[in-house]
């Protein structure tokens, strides 16, 4: 027995031939918009890679200008040697904290100790600071204390902010020989 398409296809319905290769056409039609929808979106992917690419190329250099103006400098916070402030430098501790405000464009509208804390047997001085300036010269000042030897801790800080300048409180804890 001999297998041709004749036998399932009638001689006398042009119709049906027409309707088989209009599905067979529709076939290959999905096909290819499929097969052309996938390329589309790969060419989209790589268009956004090369992109990206290119942008990192771009930013190369001033990577490397960051990374090179960073790596020389490297600040160290200060980590001096304890000591002790003696009984007769109390008088000079506004002043050490007048320099160093000054130092960081700051200005310092009181430094006072609080009596309170003063005892005869006392081992720490707690000191009522106030100064005014600009917040990030506020941390180059808390940067300059820390290079303090007698400096113990900061106790509090209270942060004010006016119309055109910044108001910074703190209590500082100081150790007494």
């Amino acid at each position: 027995m001999k297998f041709t398409f004749a036998k399932f296809i009638p001689r006398q319905a042009p119709s049906f031939k027409i309707v088989l290769f209009a599905i067979i056409l529709v076939l290959i039609s999905i096909g290819i918009v499929t097969q052309y929808m996938s390329m589309a979106n790969l060419d989209k992917r790589a268009d956004k890679i090369r992109f990206e690419i290119d942008e990192q190329k771009g930013l190369q250099s001033i990577y490397q200008l960051l990374k090179s103006k960073g790596q020389k400098n490297v600040k160290v916070l200060p980590f001096p040697a304890r000591g002790k402030l003696s009984r007769d430098q109390i008088e000079t501790m506004p002043g050490n904290l007048r320099d160093i405000a000054k130092k960081v464009n700051m200005d310092i509208l009181y430094a006072s100790p609080d009596m309170a804390s003063i005892g005869p047997d006392s081992r720490s001085l707690l000191v009522n600071v106030s100064i005014r300036g600009d917040f990030f010269n506020f941390r180059k000042f808390l940067v300059g204390i820390g290079d303090l030897p007698y400096l113990e801790r900061i106790e509090e800080i209270q942060i004010q902010e006016n119309a055109d300048i910044m108001e910074f409180k703190m209590k500082i804890r100081l150790a007494m020989a």
